[in-house]
């Protein structure tokens, strides 16, 4: 589902606001207070919005006839996300009986963005389903997986962080799987459940909770911190993830770096290392992963190999999928693996995957 941003307006909005400032009538000799006004804005352009809001607060309170006042404040509230407080500065601008008509217009515009601001839920949902069907050389054997994942996050305060407005959410993941095999009877499956807290925008992102996983394998509860940094066309992601279970932790770490190329493909570069417990082996496994997601289009390529650090296992994986639309995509993956000298322990499968 697009997610519609209001607490990011864009340039849609400051270039609404600034027509409506060349057509606003001033009362007041601009020296006194336009350089002012220049000052605070410079101050949301570098990131301190907060520190922009006080400045024009002040400014409002010494010239309260001054409408371009009123106006950039309008924006900057729907900016940080208090649509009710925009909605009562621009409230006040159109209540002014010598409004132009096509100042009045533009406002009335403007107010109509605010409102729907109001009233859009700030809850976003994901949903994605597969299906899976596929054959196992080593157990030579047929297998249909169905898999699902929802993730819901529900917008909060935006806390005001050295004068930076840093948007809050609330996150709920949910993701399981079931897999069938014909021969033997065997139905492995999975269940995740996640829920924590994001802090940040565009440029960085925090998040990190808890949960629980139930699965054939391995089940208990888990903790999850992932970090974003974006600068330019580069997204850098860290992603740790532990799981405590009987035998002691289970720790997967995953640094991607992605870059965006063109408006048409993209490249993304990943190393992942996980530290797995298992005394029924009487031994950690380590393992060290290397991938590539080349995306062109409608076409997706990825890649990986995982090799362990104790040299009894590798693995090579490769797939491309082509999105039909927005919801829609199907796919094609195989791979082969070495596990303590199994042989012919390879895999080929086919899915369809939907997203809402």
């Amino acid at each position: 589902m697009k997610r519609v941003n209001f607490a990011s307006p864009g340039r849609w909005l400051r270039a609404l606001v600034a027509a409506l400032a060349c057509a606003t009538p001033f009362t007041a000799v601009a020296d006194d207070w336009d350089m002012a006004m220049q000052q605070a804005l410079r101050l949301d352009a570098n990131g301190y919005t907060f520190l922009a809001i006080q400045q024009l607060e002040s400014l409002s309170e010494s010239y309260p006839d001054i409408l371009r006042l009123k106006l950039e404040l309008a924006a900057l509230y729907l900016k940080v996300d208090q649509p009710d407080t925009a909605e009562r500065y621009i409230t006040e601008v159109l209540e002014d009986p010598n409004l132009p008509v096509k100042v009045r217009i533009n406002a009335q515009m403007l107010q109509l963005n605010i409102q729907t601001a109001q009233s859009a839920s700030q809850r976003q949902a994901l949903t994605t389903l597969a299906l899976t069907s596929g054959y196992e050389a080593d157990r030579e054997d047929a297998f249909v997986q169905v898999s699902a994942a929802a993730r819901l996050t529900q917008a909060m305060s935006t806390l005001d962080f050295g004068g930076r407005p840093v948007p809050t959410q609330a996150i709920l993941n949910v993701a399981g799987l079931v897999k069938q095999e014909f021969e033997p009877e065997d139905r492995p499956g999975l269940i995740n459940v996640e829920a924590g807290l994001a802090a940040g925008g565009d440029r960085m992102r925090l998040s990190g909770g808890m949960g629980y996983q139930v699965s054939t394998d391995v089940d208990g509860p888990l903790l999850f911190l992932d970090n974003r940094w974006r600068a330019s066309d580069w997204t850098w992601t860290l992603s740790n993830h532990w799981l405590y279970h009987g035998d002691g932790w289970n720790q997967s770490h995953r640094l991607s770096v992605q870059k965006n190329m063109t408006q048409r493909w993209r490249i993304q570069g990943f190393g992942r290392y996980r530290w797995l417990t298992d005394n029924d082996r009487d031994r950690d496994q380590r393992e060290l992963g290397l991938g590539q997601t080349l995306v062109w289009q409608q076409w997706r390529w990825q890649s990986d190999i995982d090799y362990d650090l104790d040299g009894e296992y590798w693995a090579v994986d490769t797939g491309l999928d082509f999105r039909l639309n927005e919801r829609w995509r199907l796919g094609t993956a195989i791979g082969t693996e070495d596990l303590e000298n199994t042989a012919d322990n390879w895999y080929s499968e086919v899915s369809v995957r939907w997203t809402h």
